[in-house]
């Protein structure tokens, strides 16, 4: 039935993109390029949001496979990075109560308690994704402060999703046959994201991830600077995750608060000229001296005045903007140097790291650390190995 879904929808989109490869290849070398390149700019917004539609109405691994075509703009068509980009954070949820029955049976068999004996409360939902979705909770006192549990009573419940396991495997043959098809240069790319995918479905083992990563930072350089949640590893079955709730918000969610704030308020802007930023970086604009135009102080400046609707704006007010978003730059950028050395301390010193990095998986904290969660995919190195890629 999900094979039939899928193909119902996405093969009519398949069907377009052939079409008009064919009618290019037959046009060779008379078609001129700027109609080529304005005819897949037409195609691809026109069946971006298609596709996001038919990954949140099967989810699985399709919500996965979105969520890596979000981050990848380098070959991936940017009107689907930007619809795919809700991917990470925004995937509606699943219905309460069959997320608190998978709940109650887990703890019946680890704890043989109710889930009233366990939790206080069990509340909102923190994020949804493709296997499970994480919910906070508050634990009762005696259950704060079982085995070597030292957080707060204030916990993260990720609770996987039933049936979760059979159906990646189910919608891998889907996409590998969707990649036979239409897509031959992601083959590759979807055995390593099968291989890695399918060491998810056991949270006993990402709460021993966990637990190693969190050790190892706390004995690291970045003890003070970044946090990783507690597993509350009595608690934790193979589709329930307990661990240490951090208070806080998504990093990129923060940098894009701080610079509406900048704006007067204005998200619209701020999410503007962050998509401008990106755009630029990807297309080369901005990385060094050697690869064209940079995007620079004075485009940024005026982008703020043109596209705030502020064109009349005085050059003093333009370049007092410019220059507060100039010091936000500098402090994100701080943030990300600190992302990028503790990623190189624990591949190269510690030799376990999280494979499956993502925006949506970095936080801001209330108390000015970073957070780091979601270690569902965490990979090893043997010293020969980080030898090796040093």
């Amino acid at each position: 039935m999900r094979a039939f879904k899928f193909w119902r929808r996405v093969g009519p989109i398949v069907l377009h993109y052939k079409l008009t490869e064919v009618w290019f290849q037959m046009k060779g070398a008379n078609a001129d390029p700027k109609a080529r390149a304005a005819t897949w700019h037409r195609l691809h917004e026109m069946h971006a949001q298609d596709s996001l539609d038919v990954i949140l109405e099967l989810r699985g691994l399709f919500v996965k496979i979105g969520q890596v075509m979000s981050s990848r703009a380098d070959f991936v068509p940017r009107q689907y990075c930007d619809k795919f980009a809700s991917l990470q954070d925004a995937v509606p949820p699943w219905p309460k109560d069959r997320v608190e029955a998978i709940v109650r049976e887990s703890l019946r068999e680890t704890q043989n308690r109710a889930m009233a004996d366990v939790f206080e409360s069990f509340g909102e939902v923190l994020g949804s994704a493709s296997i499970g979705q994480c919910h906070q909770a508050t634990l009762t006192p005696e259950f704060a402060s079982i085995g070597k549990y030292r957080g707060r009573k204030n916990v993260a419940v990720k609770v996987m999703h039933s049936d979760a396991e059979k159906r990646f495997k189910n919608d891998f043959k889907i996409f590998r046959a969707l990649c036979k098809v239409a897509l031959p240069g992601w083959d590759p790319i979807l055995r390593e994201l099968e291989m890695q995918m399918m060491t998810e479905f056991d949270y006993v083992n990402e709460a021993r991830s966990l637990e190693i990563a969190r050790c190892n930072i706390l004995n690291s350089p970045y003890a003070n600077k970044v946090r990783i949640p507690q597993p509350v590893r009595e608690l934790c079955s193979k589709n329930l995750l307990v661990m240490e709730y951090l208070p806080g918000k998504k990093l990129a969610v923060a940098i894009e608060e701080r610079l509406a704030n900048i704006l007067g308020g204005d998200v619209d802007l701020a999410r503007k000229v962050l998509k401008a930023k990106q755009q630029a970086l990807f297309d080369s604009k901005d990385v060094g001296h050697k690869r064209g135009k940079k995007f620079s102080f004075e485009d940024l400046s005026d982008m703020i005045a043109n596209e705030g609707g502020q064109s009349n704006m005085s050059l003093l007010r333009k370049g007092a903007k410019a220059l507060h978003v100039s010091a936000m730059t500098r402090d994100a950028r701080k943030k990300l140097n600190l992302l990028l050395d503790v990623a190189g301390h624990q591949i190269f010193q510690d030799g376990i790291f999280n494979g499956d990095a993502h925006p949506g998986n970095i936080l801001e904290l209330d108390c000015g650390r970073l957070g780091l969660i979601d270690y569902g995919q965490c990979r090893t190195l043997t010293q020969h190995d980080r030898l090796a890629l040093a």
